[in-house]
């Protein structure tokens, strides 16, 4: 049976080669792609392995993390499980605008996403609540939700 830290090693993996997919998706000389079908089929692609990444990471937060409340404040009892939180939250709170800027960089959306991109929220709002579940339900920052972004249109008939 895997241990925690061999889970977390193999998800930490996968989620790499997915941000390098990003990586050489959004990067490129020219300011559009050859074929724009094709290009935002694979955004959609890699947005779709991200969130599914993410709802694993979660489950397994879920399932093997426990947290530790001292004087109002909630932390991870284990470095394995606070290193997870981190990439699962810098995953759901910046894919997006990533997603955004590859669609802009690649010529599809005229619109610039915002210079900064989102906040990401402290390690421990993922801390597994009293009654087993994760903490607050994530949602995208409203500066990300403008029209023509990612999920408004593509080859898969629109994404998310």
């Amino acid at each position: 049976m895997k241990d925690q830290e061999d889970v977390f090693r193999e998800f930490c993996i996968i989620l790499a080669f997915l941000l390098v997919g990003m990586v050489l998706l959004g990067s490129g000389c020219a300011p559009s792609v050859r074929d724009k079908s094709v290009y935002q089929a694979e955004i959609a692609f890699v947005e779709d392995a991200a969130e599914e990444q993410v709802e694993r990471g979660i489950a397994l937060i879920n399932s093997m993390c426990k947290c530790e409340y001292m004087m109002g404040e909630r932390f991870f009892t284990t470095e394995v499980c606070a290193d997870l939180a981190e990439t699962i939250l810098v995953v759901q709170y910046r894919l997006k605008y990533h997603l955004l800027f590859m669609e802009y960089l690649g010529g599809i959306n005229a619109k610039r996403p915002p210079k900064n991109p989102p906040e990401v929220p402290e390690t421990n709002s993922l801390c597994p609540q009293k009654n087993g579940l994760f903490g607050k339900p994530m949602s995208l920052p409203e500066e990300l939700c403008y029209d023509g972004g990612v999920g408004d249109s593509g080859a898969d008939g629109g994404r998310r």
